[in-house]
This record gives structure tokens, C-alpha cells and sequence, in this order.
């Protein structure tokens, strides 16, 4: 029936790539578990990405790069075992606000969906049912997928943290935990998530 009235969803792909410019990127490795952090505080980069800005519906999305350098070892990387501690900062010691990383875009959908499908659906329907059909195929395009990495693998994607509204550009502290699989121990990693290029 949408298609009678000219309504089709537009295909979207989401390619990561690394601003060119000063970058808000950090790294940190441990047990020869490297990760790379890319918060996306930029609204052009998230619509861009996402074709929504993600930081004006209070979800912070966070590029993330892991890699086993180890070759005695195999870490499972899930988004389960990632937190994220908004406003919280090594050089400050403040207080964090522990914020859940979404389990999966759809996660992130549900809270966005109801914002952008509100309000009268009137000759906007076909439009604003488009537009929450591509961010939803643009968040769960790009998001990280829970993997298991052996010596050499790697994986990437977003992770989303939804946090209150005004306060994605606060920044914070992702922690991960990636247990290896062969020691049953834990690599432990807290990576600063900051929205300046000091």
C-alpha cells in the first residue's frame, strides 16, 4: 500500500571511518586485548552514520575497535560486559552516573522510535515511517556484534549508551571486561571518553 502512494524505504549504508582531522579516539591494551574508542559527539558525523542525530535523542554512540594481539589467547568481547560511566573522569574522580550500554540497536530504537513517530501522522506518515525505518537499519547495520577473538581477530561497530538528554558531550569512562577464554581470567580495561582532543 505504501508503495501505491510513492513510499520506499531508501537504502542506507553505514561505513565507519575515522574523522581526518584531530580525533577524539583513545586506545588503551591490556593482556593483548587492544581497544579502540570513537564516541561520535558530532551531530553532522551522526547523521552522517545514522541519519539521525544521535547525541540530540540522548544516546551517546561509541565506535569501538577490538583486537587480539595475544596468541595465548582467545577474550569474548560482548556488549553485556561493557559499562559506561557518564561524567566520570580519572582527573576529576567525580561521581559517575552508571549509564547501561544497549544490548542491541533495537534497544535503542524503542527509546528513539516513539520521538520520531509522534505528533499528527498526516501527509508526513509516509516520510517519518521512512525516515525511523533507515535509522533503524543504520543503528543495527553499525552496531558491534558479540564475538569471540582469537589470537590475530579482531571486531568492530557501535555501542549505545543511552544517557539524559544535554549531557552526551559530558563525556565519561567505558569499561570493558573481556574474559579469556583459555584462563577463565579477565582482562580488565577502562578507557576515558572525552568530547576535547587534549
Amino acid at each position: 500500500m505504501l508503495g501505491l502512494l510513492g513510499c520506499t524505504t531508501p537504502n542506507a549504508s553505514v561505513q565507519y571511518t575515522p574523522p581526518a582531522t584531530a580525533t577524539l579516539a583513545s586506545t588503551r591494551e591490556a593482556n593483548g586485548l587492544k581497544i579502540t574508542v570513537d564516541p561520535v559527539f558530532d551531530s553532522a558525523r551522526s547523521k552522517a552514520y545514522f541519519k539521525a542525530d544521535t547525541s540530540g535523542m540522548g544516546i551517546l554512540a561509541i565506535h569501538i575497535r577490538a583486537e587480539n594481539t595475544n596468541p595465548d589467547a582467545s577474550f569474548l568481547v560482548q556488549k553485556k560486559n561493557l559499562r559506561f560511566a557518564s561524567g566520570a573522569s580519572p582527573q576529576t574522580g567525580g561521581a559517575p552516573q552508571a549509564v547501561e550500554v544497549r544490548k542491541d540497536a533495537a534497544d535503542v530504537v524503542g527509546v528513539t522510535g516513539t520521538a520520531l513517530l509522534s505528533g499528527p501522522l498526516l501527509l508526513g506518515a509516509c516520510v517519518a515511517v521512512n525516515n525511523a525505518a533507515v535509522i533503524q537499519q543504520n543503528l543495527t547495520q553499525a552496531e558491534m556484534r558479540d564475538q569471540t577473538l582469537s589470537p590475530g581477530q579482531s571486531v568492530s561497530g557501535f555501542v549505545y549508551c543511552s544517557v539524559p538528554k544535554g549531557s552526551v558531550s559530558s563525556g565519561g569512562i567505558l569499561k570493558i571486561a573481556a574474559p579469556d577464554l583459555r584462563t577463565q581470567q579477565t582482562t580488565l580495561l577502562e578507557i576515558p571518553i572525552s568530547n576535547s582532543t587534549k
